[in-house]
C-alpha cells in the first residue's frame, strides 16, 4: 500500500522529502513478526482486522466497493499502524536510539530492539526511494547479451534431453521415468 500511497500523493505535494516518512511494515519485519498487517494486528495487538479479501465481494476489485467500504478500510489500516507504532514506541527507532529497549505487546510478552535493528530499519529507510526511482525507470537488458544467453541454454536444454531419451530411454520431464532411472542406477530419493 505505501508505494501506493506515495506514488498517488507525490504529484499533489510538489517537493516532497523522499525521506520524510516511517514505515511501520519495516520495522515489524526487522523484528521477525508478520509480513501481514492483520496478522500483526491479531497476534501483538490482540486486535481482529479484516484484510481486503474479507470485504471484496468474489471476483471483484476494489473499483467494485463503494466509496464508504474504501475509506473505512484505509480509516481502519491507518488507525492499526498508528497503534503499532505507537506499541513498538516507533518515535525511537526514528530518532535512532544507540539503547537497547524493550516493548511489550497486549499479553505482556517482551520484543527486544537492539541499536543494529534501528540502524538496519534506517538503512532500509534510505533504500526506498532509490528502488521506487529504479522500479519506475525499470532495468534496460542488454538484447543481444540476453538473446546470445538463451540460444546456448537452449542448446543444452535439448541436448541434454536428447542423451537422457537416445541413450538411456527415458524423458526427464516425467517424474516417474527419472525416478526410475535413478533407482535402476541406485541412487534413492525420499
Amino acid at each position: 500500500n505505501a508505494s501506493f500511497d506515495l506514488d498517488v500523493l507525490e504529484p499533489l505535494i510538489p517537493n516532497v522529502d523522499s525521506m520524510n516518512w516511517q514505515d511501520v511494515s519495516i520495522m515489524c519485519r526487522i523484528q521477525a513478526m508478520h509480513n501481514s498487517l492483520e496478522q500483526n494486528a491479531g497476534e501483538y495487538l490482540g486486535i481482529n482486522h479484516q484484510t481486503i479479501q474479507d470485504i471484496l465481494p468474489k471476483g471483484k476489485n476494489m473499483l467494485s466497493l463503494g466509496f464508504p467500504a474504501v475509506a473505512w478500510k484505509c480509516m481502519n489500516d491507518c488507525m492499526v499502524t498508528w497503534q503499532l507504532w505507537a506499541m513498538i514506541e516507533g518515535w525511537r527507532w526514528v530518532e535512532g536510539s544507540e539503547e537497547p529497549y524493550i516493548w511489550r505487546d497486549v499479553i505482556q510478552r517482551p520484543m527486544d530492539v537492539t541499536p543494529q535493528m534501528i540502524r538496519a530499519y534506517n538503512t532500509d529507510r534510505q533504500l526506498i526511494p532509490l528502488l521506487r526511482r529504479m522500479g519506475k525507470k525499470g532495468l534496460k537488458l542488454d538484447t543481444p547479451l540476453l538473446r546470445q544467453h538463451y540460444t546456448r541454454l537452449a542448446d543444452e536444454k535439448f541436448r541434454y534431453l536428447d542423451i537422457c531419451q537416445q541413450q538411456f530411454g527415458f524423458n526427464p520431464g516425467s517424474n516417474q521415468q527419472t525416478g526410475y532411472f535413478l533407482d535402476t542406477r541406485g541412487n534413492y530419493i525420499p
